[in-house]
């Protein structure tokens, strides 16, 4: 696998891209930046770097770790889950807890898109921090004809052709974002 760093003149290629002709290939305007473990300290280096070269463009910048704290946090939905968990028998915490993130997760996505617009590029960072949650395959599938702007998402992992592996541990298949 190229080094995130061999990756950067690709990224700077995609996001710089107005015509969006690159997303003929999957359909949709998703890159997929795999990098090992010991490159996390680098994706920052990566995005500031993004950030400084990018002309023309909106960069939003999503951690996905604190997006997740963040929604935990306004809706206080451990608290509420607790509750329910001592009410209700068969809940599932991680379960329930981790849907009711993913929807809140997507229609974040959804609405930063919107309120950036065109000429907007999203950056995530911190992909792993769902993996206890929600596939991530659920969340590009949902996201699919309802996000029209380049998002690159910095994915802690590996991959072959068929799939990626995020955290080398929990395997997705069937992506139809652009893998770099």
């Amino acid at each position: 696998m190229a080094t995130l760093m061999e990756k950067y003149t690709k990224i700077i290629e995609l996001i710089n891209n107005d015509s969006l002709a690159w997303v003929r290939h999957s359909g949709v305007p998703f890159v997929i930046c795999p990098y090992e473990k010991e490159e996390h300290k680098d994706v920052m280096y990566i995005i500031n770097k993004l950030q400084q070269e990018i002309e023309g463009f909106h960069l939003e910048l999503i951690n996905m770790e604190q997006l997740l704290f963040d929604i935990i946090e306004e809706y206080e939905t451990i608290d509420g889950i607790i509750e329910l968990e001592k009410i209700e028998e068969d809940i599932d915490m991680v379960e329930e807890l981790g849907e009711f993130l993913l929807e809140k997760v997507r229609s974040h996505f959804i609405s930063k898109a919107k309120e950036i617009g065109p000429k907007g590029r999203i950056l995530v960072t911190r992909v792993g921090a769902t993996a206890i949650y929600f596939n991530f395959i659920r969340l590009l599938s949902y996201l699919e004809g309802r996000v029209q702007i380049p998002v690159v998402f910095f994915y802690p992992g590996s991959y072959d052709r068929f799939s990626v592996t995020l955290l080398n541990k929990y395997k997705e298949t069937a992506l139809r974002a652009l893998i770099i």
